[in-house]
């Protein structure tokens, strides 16, 4: 009979995110009447440290050509994107707002390749679409008419939170506060790369098929991946990654070592 030794095993915790190696990017929605990506729970977006754009310095008309240096993006148009004046079409107190006009576009060119972008979504229709670009590739081609599909209007349907939270449906439409426009859903977005991957332009546009608007608002950008709050729903692109992966490399049994790895 072999009697075993006495032997150590090593118990490693990794408290890192997961590596994603492979282009990787998530579209996910907040709560209803969340206007922004601060109220939102995005962290490090909040109007002191000049991370979201308002469109409220701006003024009023064609948005060609407009370098917003709030978040580093520029703007450009051939026709057809605007900025427009506060309205039931907008956000409640939110002051001027994006509108791309139907068979339209307005590209956003980035600084420095980001990793965050939220927006908020005004009005909406099904008609909108928003195309996440690095270099020449196409990472993602979102239709608003996903987001649509998710949210239909009428009492007793809901929307499901990564926490479990629920959120109906019927409370995404009408301006917040003022229930204006009640036949829209208004809804703030995001749009979240993980890993290696980034992003350098956005494409929103708005189908030729329709005679509506695509209205946005609050633009915000980070360069990094946010944490994300647990009170978002998902709603397209690459599944969400765990908060942290548990890397558990075993010895022999016996003795047992706790071992923590930073990142």
């Amino acid at each position: 009979m072999i009697t075993p030794r006495k032997t150590l095993v090593a118990l490693v915790l990794t408290l890192c995110p997961l590596a994603v190696s492979e282009a990787a990017l998530t579209v996910l929605v907040s709560a209803n009447d969340i206007e922004t990506a601060e109220a939102s729970g995005i962290k490090g977006v909040t109007p002191d440290q000049i991370f979201t754009e308002t469109f409220n310095s701006r003024p009023l008309g064609n948005i060609n050509g407009y370098v917003s240096s709030t978040i580093g993006v520029t703007y450009t148009t051939a026709a057809g994107g605007n900025i427009l004046a506060n309205s039931e079409y907008g956000g409640y107190q939110q002051g001027n707002y994006l509108g791309v006009d139907h068979d339209s576009l307005v590209t956003m060119t980035l600084a420095t390749p980001a990793q965050y972008f939220g927006f908020y979504f005004t009005a909406g229709d099904k008609y909108n679409e928003i195309t996440v670009m690095s270099g020449a590739t196409t990472l993602i081609s979102f239709s608003t008419d996903t987001l649509i599909n998710m949210l239909p209007k009428g009492s007793g349907n809901h929307i499901t939170a990564i926490n479990g939270s629920q959120y109906l449906t019927n409370d995404y439409y009408g301006q917040p506060n003022t229930n204006l426009n009640s036949a829209e859903p208004y809804a703030y977005l995001h749009f979240i790369a993980f890993g290696e991957t980034t992003f350098d332009k956005l494409i929103l546009s708005q189908n030729k098929a329709s005679t509506q608007i695509f209205e946005n608002d609050n633009h915000s950008i980070l360069t990094t991946t946010p944490s994300i709050p647990d009170s978002l729903v998902y709603v397209a692109g690459s599944p969400i990654p765990e908060p942290s992966s548990w890397g558990l490399v075993f010895g022999v049994a016996g003795g047992l070592l706790l071992v923590r790895r930073r990142c």
